[in-house]
């Protein structure tokens, strides 16, 4: 048994005419039957598809290797739509599973040296936004007075805490004869 013949032998097993097969593997009818009929030979990329949409091993339809299935039998098309994906993601997730080792190595390679310079410049930036936060803080502290309450007779009264009022106080204190703490 050919190529062809297995994926006709899929094609009936599925319960799909020529048209609506291909359709799931983005092929012409008249290429399934090109396929079929021994008049064409599938690519690399409609094998993929083939195997992908269908999850079917490729060491089966290549080379008639069973089984002809894979263990775990959902489909992009499934996943799809378990995950809510749209058509778009879909497209491209197909498109990247299409692509040899390599390649896809590369992308990966290329997708980690992004997103390690983003966390980095994301990174100096939330350290930056800190900084500038707690200068802000800093700054307001200085420009808002601390207000003392200081004790006197009948209640206290409030005044802006320096270091000049701090040390008037303590010297209105000192020279006041009648000063008794415990008068408060």
């Amino acid at each position: 048994m050919n190529i062809g013949e297995r994926i006709k032998e899929l094609r009936k097993n599925l319960n799909l005419n020529q048209t609506e097969f291909g359709k799931r593997i983005g092929a012409k009818q008249t290429t399934i039957a090109g396929y079929e009929n021994k008049i064409r030979t599938p690519s690399e990329a409609i094998i993929k598809s083939i195997c992908r949409e269908f999850n079917v091993r490729e060491e089966w339809l290549r080379d008639g290797i069973a089984p002809m299935t894979n263990e775990s039998p959902i489909s992009i098309d499934e996943y799809a739509r378990q995950k809510n994906m749209t058509e778009l993601e879909k497209s491209i997730l197909m498109e990247y599973l299409d692509l040899d080792d390599l390649t896809r190595k590369k992308i990966m390679e290329m997708l980690k040296k992004v997103f390690r310079e983003y966390l980095h410049k994301e990174n100096n930036q939330i350290e930056n936004d800190i900084i500038k936060q707690e200068t802000q803080i800093k700054q307001e502290s200085k420009c808002k007075p601390t207000i003392i309450k200081v004790p006197a007779r009948g209640g206290y009264y409030e005044i802006e805490e320096t270091e000049e009022s701090k040390a008037a106080l303590k010297k209105d204190l000192e020279e006041d004869d009648d000063y008794d703490p415990n008068d408060f």
